[in-house]
């Protein structure tokens, strides 16, 4: 388990050239989705790793807030050669990334799997 700046921890395992990160229910609801943006980017420096795929299915609720942020966190890791895929989301909460203007390049995916597309990486998973 990782910590985070709001005191919350969260899950990250390493595949070969992408960083895994479980979200808990109690940080995406109760971290400032800046703030959990911002621990993302902390993570990602400290692995040296800027392939993230942040698995969010425990997710009940996801605000626009949080969509703009990480639609802003996708670019700052591609200004690194990184990206950024999210995969877990609920249909409420897929339908509201796929309605914010902001999340539009965003998709969600259904697996750790199926965001990275990678059928090589499913031994290592």
């Amino acid at each position: 388990m990782t910590p985070l700046a709001a005191g919350a921890y969260c899950r990250v395992d390493r595949g070969p050239n992408w960083l895994f990160v479980k979200a808990p229910r109690e940080v995406i609801a109760e971290t400032e989705p800046r703030d959990l943006c911002d621990d993302l980017w902390n993570i990602a420096e400290r692995h040296f790793v800027y392939r993230i795929v942040l698995e969010m299915d425990e997710a009940e609720d996801l605000p626009e807030e949080m969509s703009a942020e990480l639609s802003e966190f996708e670019q700052r890791l591609a200004d690194h050669g990184g990206a950024l895929r999210i995969c877990g989301l609920n249909d409420q909460c897929q339908q509201t990334l796929a309605g914010s203007h902001y999340g539009s390049a965003l998709k969600n995916h259904s697996s750790r799997l199926a965001a990275v597309g990678d059928s090589r990486l499913a031994r290592d998973l």
